[in-house]
């Protein structure tokens, strides 16, 4: 058993320390001992010494020590499959790319228990530029709260950490009717057939990006003038890949005009695949192909850019400008809850009271 001995400081004053053995270092076959000095008072090193002989005894000593040693990218090493079972693959790949190219970098070779609130709160303050701080933050925090729960650290930094409010540059959500007209003339005089296709269902059906990339024909009713919506294309660390929509909801029956069936058809005749949507190798097309075709088409117009997403933004607006109900808008875009169509009706209905002055104005010109 070792012994605890007392000793003089440099300053004259008394302290105590010992030496303990603490067995074979599983980690490099060697053995070790420690030695802890600078305590104030013979019970004190009794303490600490018990604390140590203790998990010597139950050999918890080697793996305490490696854990609370751990670095941040170790510990998320340790998270991440946890959490890829609470995911689908498509959410996982897409945070793990958050990790990779952000949170990693900023963090990943400091040890867990060695990172602070200031650490935190200038990185958080260089992050401000960016829009998803607040997310990128949201999962710098999962990695301390698996920490903490594990007993890698004593108590989570992020808990004094200021979140800093970005002010997002206001930026065109979607089209009026005025602009869509434009898009679409634009559209067919740049005549590339499958970006027709592509972009008139997404703004006169309301389609979500991935469930029109993972269309086939089979999910067009030419008799019925209908579309099924029965699942999206997502991506993941193997690729693209079909997966179910997003939510029960999702899964849905449209209706379709006749301009769009007639451009359905003749896209068909070309189109020697299952898939409505496919590159020169008959494989998925990549959701960053019609954000190059959405560029090339508005190059040459007044059109200020939107989100490819927007186009569904514009469907629906549209549809309440056209007196549809909001249960209607609901169903037609697969919106599992109500409140979330209202949030795009009211965001809608306030661009709208933003722009009235200045249309009026126009329109009197005087």
């Amino acid at each position: 058993m070792a012994e605890i001995q007392k000793y003089k400081k440099k300053n004259g004053e008394t302290a105590y320390q010992f030496q303990a053995y603490l067995g074979i270092d599983p980690r490099t076959g060697k053995k070790k001992r420690t030695t802890r000095r600078g305590f104030n008072t013979k019970r004190e090193a009794k303490i600490a010494l018990f604390r140590i002989e203790k998990q010597v005894a139950e050999g918890t000593y080697f793996q305490d020590s490696y854990i609370r040693g751990m670095t941040y990218k170790e510990v998320f090493e340790r998270w991440a499959p946890g959490y890829k079972n609470t995911v689908k693959a498509s959410t996982f790949f897409s945070v793990m790319r958050i990790f990779e190219n952000h949170i990693l970098p900023s963090f990943g070779n400091y040890k867990i228990d060695k990172i602070t609130t200031h650490m935190i709160q200038q990185q958080a303050n260089e992050w401000k530029k960016y829009s998803n701080v607040s997310k990128w933050l949201n999962y710098v925090n999962k990695i301390f709260d698996y920490a903490l729960i594990n007993g890698m650290i004593e108590k989570n930094p992020m808990q004094g950490v200021i979140r800093p409010k970005v002010k997002k540059a206001p930026k065109k959500k979607f089209y009026d009717r005025h602009e869509l007209k434009i898009f679409m003339e634009a559209l067919e005089d740049w005549n590339h057939p499958q970006a027709l296709v592509y972009f008139r269902l997404l703004a006169f059906t309301g389609l979500r990006r991935g469930e029109a990339l993972a269309l086939d024909w089979n999910d067009i009713d030419f008799e019925a003038r209908t579309l099924e919506v029965s699942k999206t294309l997502s991506e993941s660390e193997k690729g693209l890949y079909i997966e179910t929509p997003k939510t029960k909801a999702s899964k849905r029956t449209i209706s379709i005009d006749d301009k769009t069936l007639d451009i359905l058809l003749d896209w068909k005749k070309y189109n020697n695949h299952s898939r409505i949507f496919n590159n020169t190798k008959g494989a998925f097309l990549t959701p960053s192909k019609p954000r190059r075709w959405f560029r090339s088409i508005i190059k040459n117009t007044d059109l200020e850019p939107i989100p490819i997403h927007g186009f569904r933004h514009t469907h629906a607006s549209l549809l309440f400008e056209a007196g549809a109900s909001i249960k209607e808008v609901q169903k037609r875009l697969g919106h599992s809850k109500a409140s979330v169509t209202m949030e795009v009706y009211t965001h809608v209905t306030k661009e709208a009271r933003d722009t009235f002055a200045e249309k009026f104005a126009n329109y009197i010109d005087f």
